[in-house]
């Protein structure tokens, strides 16, 4: 019995002393913060652009739908898809000999009444012939000159042209086969003269003017520079927006039917303050930034304008030089103590190290312009 309470007396005592002397462990004190951690941005004049996106499809300004304008048999089509043509070359011939050989024939008529007109005048100069017979001679030629213009229209509707130098974009004919009046047997394209229709916001429809150049870029890696050739002067009434043209230069291997991304500088200034977007915070609407002075966070409140590329433009409450806390300024307040990283800092997938370079944003930034 008395072991008993001798062990549960010494049990008692060594918890007493845990509780009231605390090991030694719990007794360190946490050294003082060197500080909160940031990386900073350094502020200087930069070239400042921002650039507004479209999309469309190349087409060609002008294209030529081959039809027929009597209903006739297809003779013989000249071309096939892809085939470059000329203006003036024939394309399609239709069934009409006849209508050929009437042509010849009105031509040789018109040539015989012309050419005794010219003898006949001749004559009546020497006193050869009368007023009379000179008169009746030139009335002829006026008559075969009709017949044989209504005989070329005749053939140049069985003798189907082109109307421009371009390349054969569609062929829906073959020979045999019926040439309807309005039905499409042919298109060609002038690629001389491509153009993409872009869509443009009410919003923004002041700051684009034609002759504005424009960044044309299609998925596969071909681009050119472009210009706004027109633009209308107004809204579609179904989508609100408004569309330009834009024209691209003959040398381009853009082509038909390439979809492409249009990029339109609407603002370029010189020496411009910007910082990056994730520098700014706010604060019931009011933007600010933190920078650092010596070693301490200084609350700067500014006035921010437009973003662009991952940056935004400043137009009042920096100066150049200044050192902008970049990562790290949500931790921050007014006077805190920060610790400006060395600039080795893990890249967002974590797989190494990116040095911050002075008057460059610390971590990738994406954007587009």
């Amino acid at each position: 019995m008395l072991f008993w309470i001798l062990l549960l007396a010494g049990a008692l005592g060594f918890l007493g002393y845990r509780v009231v002397a605390p090991s030694g462990a719990q007794q360190r004190i946490p050294p003082p913060s060197a500080g909160i951690m940031v990386t900073l941005y350094e502020v200087q004049p930069r070239l400042w652009e921002i650039w507004r996106s479209f999309f469309g499809t190349v087409r060609s300004a002008q294209v030529q739908k081959v039809t027929s304008q009597t209903r006739e048999v297809i003779e013989e089509i000249n071309v096939e898809i892809g085939d470059s043509v000329k203006k003036g070359d024939v394309l399609i011939s239709l069934a009409g000999q006849s209508q050929v050989a009437l042509l010849s024939a009105r031509q040789a008529a018109y040539d015989d009444a012309k050419s005794r007109y010219d003898r006949l005048q001749s004559l009546f100069q020497a006193g050869g012939t009368s007023k009379q017979e000179l008169d009746k001679a030139n009335v002829s030629v006026q008559e075969e000159a009709a017949k044989l213009r209504d005989a070329r229209t005749t053939v140049s509707r069985i003798q189907i042209r082109s109307a421009l130098n371009g390349i054969v974009v569609r062929r829906n004919a073959e020979r045999g086969e019926f040439a309807d009046p309005g039905r499409e047997l042919l298109a060609i394209a002038d690629f001389d003269r491509r153009e993409v229709e872009m869509l443009i916001s009410p919003t923004i429809r002041g700051l684009i003017r034609p002759g504005m150049d424009v960044q044309v870029k299609s998925p596969w890696g071909g681009q050119t520079m472009g210009k706004i050739f027109r633009m209308d002067p107004e809204a579609d009434s179904a989508t609100g927006f408004f569309r330009g043209i834009v024209r691209l230069p003959p040398e381009c291997t853009l082509i038909p039917g390439d979809y492409v991304r249009m990029e339109v500088r609407m603002v370029h200034k010189e020496n411009t303050l910007a910082v990056p977007y994730e520098c700014i915070l706010r604060e019931d609407g009011q933007p600010y930034v933190f920078i650092v002075d010596g070693e301490k966070a200084v609350r700067r409140n500014i006035l921010a304008g437009e973003g662009s590329g991952g940056y935004v433009e400043i137009s009042s409450g920096l100066a150049p030089g200044d050192k902008v806390v970049k990562i790290g300024a949500g931790s921050l307040y007014e006077g805190a103590k920060v610790l400006v990283s060395n600039g080795l800092l893990r890249t967002a997938a974590g797989s190494g190290v990116k040095k911050t370079e002075p008057g460059t944003a610390s971590a990738d930034i994406s954007g587009e312009k």
